[in-house]
This record gives C-alpha cells, sequence and structure tokens, in this order.
C-alpha cells in the first residue's frame, strides 16, 4: 500500500466521483493530542473489475430470430447441413422476463445440423436442425444500488428450430416423393437427397429458432460508481514522529480502521480493513500562539486494492472488485495544558511563518511537543 499519493492521483477508465460520507457529529477538531485523529474523505479514483456473476440467470430469448436456408450440403460422414442467413435479433431477459440486451444478427451466416427428415409422397416434407452462435459485441444493462452496471457479454448458444412443408406444385411434390424413396440417409443417398432439397430451397425461408444451451460469459464493460459512498468514520490517524521532507512538514503516521463502502441507501455493500498501516501526511496552515494553542491541517493518499463490493441485480448477484486511491484529510487542534506544552507552542509561534531557515526548528519542537503529551 503506497503511504502517500501526488496530487496527479492515476486516472483510470472507470474513474468516479465518490460520495463523502461525513464523520460522526463531534469528532473534529482533535484536542489535546496527536492520536486517533478523525479522518474525511477528499477524492476518490476507483476502478472496478467483475469478479463474479451468474450469468445462468440471463435468458436468451430467440423468438425474433429468424433464418433463410441458402444452400444444403452432404458430409463426409453422410449427413447433411445446410448454410443459412439470420435474421433479426437475440433478446437478453433477466430473471423477471425484462430485456436488458440484445444482439443483432442481420448479417450472421451460420450453418445447420439438419436431422430428422421425413418425407412422404402426400408431399409433406419435415427436418430439425441445431446450429451453434458465438456471442461478441453483446451488453446488458443492469440497475444497481450504486449506478448503472454494463456488462459485455461473450460465449456461445446453441439454437434449434425445425421446418415443415406441404407441396404446393407438382414439382416439389416429385420432388419430395424422389427423397422419400431415397431415405433413410446414407453415404450413398445423401447427395441425391440434398440436390433435391436444394431445388427446393426457397421453400425453406423464415425459419423460427428456440433456444437449446447457452454457455455465457461476461466482463465489466462499465460502471457508474457516482452512487457508491465511502464512509471513513472508522478511520484514524496516530502521529509518531514530525519530518520535514522537500521542504515541507510531514508526519508519519499510523493509520489503522475500516472503510465501510455503502450504495445510495446507506447499506453496506462492502468493506476495506485497512489493518495498522504506516502513512505520511503532508501538514499546511500550521497555526501557533503563545497563549498555547496550536492547530494545522493534514492530508494523506491511500491506495486501495483487495477491495470488493457485492451488489444485487435483476440477474443475481453481482461481485465487483474496486482498486484506486483515495486522498484524506484531518486536523489537529493542541491547547497546552502544562508549562512545557505552552513553551514549545510559543516557540513555534515565534518561529512563524515557515522558511527555509525555521522549519527545522519547528519541526524539533513539533517533534518535542508530541514527546510531552
Amino acid at each position: 500500500m503506497r503511504s502517500w499519493l501526488s496530487a496527479a492521483l492515476l486516472v483510470t477508465a472507470l474513474a468516479a466521483a465518490v460520495v463523502v460520507v461525513p464523520p460522526a457529529a463531534g469528532g473534529r477538531p482533535t484536542t489535546g493530542g496527536f492520536t486517533n485523529l478523525p479522518l474525511s474523505l477528499v477524492t476518490s479514483t476507483l476502478s472496478a473489475s467483475l469478479a463474479g456473476v451468474d450469468t445462468s440467470q440471463i435468458q436468451v430469448d430467440a423468438s425474433q430470430v429468424a433464418l433463410d436456408v441458402k444452400q444444403f450440403k452432404a458430409t463426409k460422414k453422410g449427413g447433411i447441413v445446410a448454410t443459412a442467413q439470420l435474421r433479426g435479433s437475440l433478446l437478453l431477459r433477466d430473471s423477471t422476463g425484462s430485456v436488458i440486451g440484445s444482439v443483432g444478427l442481420s448479417t450472421t451466416t451460420v450453418t445447420l445440423n439438419v436431422t430428422s427428415l421425413s418425407a412422404a409422397c402426400t408431399g409433406n416434407l419435415s427436418f430439425a436442425f441445431t446450429f451453434g452462435l458465438r456471442l461478441s459485441g453483446a451488453t446488458v444493462t443492469l440497475s444497481t444500488s450504486v449506478g448503472t452496471l454494463s456488462l459485455s457479454l461473450g460465449g456461445s448458444v446453441t439454437l434449434r428450430g425445425s421446418a415443415s412443408i406441404t407441396a404446393t406444385t407438382t414439382t416439389a411434390k416429385q420432388l419430395i416423393c424422389d427423397i422419400a424413396h431415397l431415405l433413410p440417409v446414407t453415404t450413398s443417398t445423401v447427395s441425391q437427397i440434398v440436390d433435391d432439397l436444394n431445388r427446393l430451397v426457397s421453400s425453406f425461408s423464415g425459419l423460427t429458432t428456440t433456444l437449446d444451451v447457452s454457455a455465457l460469459t461476461a466482463a465489466l464493460q462499465s460502471l457508474d460508481l457516482s452512487q457508491l459512498q465511502l464512509d471513513t468514520s472508522g478511520l484514524t490517524a496516530s502521529i509518531r514522529q514530525f519530518q520535514v521532507q522537500g521542504g515541507t512538514i510531514v508526519a508519519v503516521a499510523q493509520l489503522s480502521g475500516t472503510i465501510v463502502l455503502r450504495d445510495a441507501t446507506g447499506a453496506i455493500v462492502g468493506t476495506v480493513d485497512l489493518g495498522t498501516t504506516t502513512v505520511t501526511l503532508v501538514v499546511s496552515s500550521l497555526r501557533a500562539d503563545c497563549s498555547g494553542s496550536l492547530s494545522f491541517s493534514f492530508t494523506l493518499g491511500v491506495h486501495l486494492s483487495g477491495a470488493t463490493i457485492t451488489l444485487s441485480t435483476s440477474i443475481g448477484t453481482v461481485t465487483l472488485s474496486l482498486a484506486g486511491d483515495v486522498v484524506l484529510h484531518g486536523s489537529v487542534a493542541i491547547t497546552g495544558a502544562t508549562g512545557t506544552a505552552q513553551s514549545l507552542i510559543c516557540d513555534i509561534a515565534h518561529l512563524l511563518p515557515i522558511a527555509d531557515a525555521t522549519i527545522e526548528p519547528i519541526v524539533d519542537d513539533l517533534n518535542s511537543l508530541l514527546a510531552s503529551l
């Protein structure tokens, strides 16, 4: 975990302005010491990745898909396949049946596996078919308690359907009767059957399909984190030592506690336990006077990793991993209760404002003050 991040925070593809949850009332300013200082959130830049989702609850609706057979072909093993052009769209529905996405198929060509071919000299012919379809570019959009979640879907689906025709011309009836005499399909008859089917190919347009099986994969496309709240009221910092760093007063401190991740309703959707971590505070607005009062503000940056949030959606639970940077703010207000403390604070007051010549003595006095409390 990085102890300090520059003001130019890393901006990720899913950067989000996170809502600030103020600390408990009465927690600021701190008086009487440099320990257990409460912190508030200044800014946060978080990115998310998909950790888990049950895609089995996404329903693939093929009722809007139709296909036109373009050509029948014989396989080397004596089977029959057909090249077909798809029309329409696959609809993606959630567990309530609401449409959450679609996949346009108007330019997709597929290969049908033709089975259960039957024919009769009465002019009736039918067969079943299945075909596989790889999905790409499919997106589902889900509402969550922290904002809108978009998932990119991949994977495959298998669709099935059937064709049934009755000859309306003498030529068609004769072709179907020829097929009937050639059945069942064998390696010696398949070529003749395919030739006859291709003479009837215009009859196999507008065939409908239904879903057989689906094996979907998902990846996070985008997430609106604007409604995710970072509650830092469980964080505290305790200063251990003051130092000079690059012409600025900083303080080495112990950061401890937990960041609570909340949704728009305030419900907890995740936590980040920081344990006890050494961080560097950047001190600003240092003030002191000879009445024994001293105060300053500070900021610190923390990089989060390994945080997860669990969200309820209309396709079930979605788990997201979060990572990114947060900047925290705090302040100190001290009133010297002893002669030593008051004297040190008065020395600091005489050394202000901070300059190259005074910064080291000020830090020495701050460390002496820290030791006296």
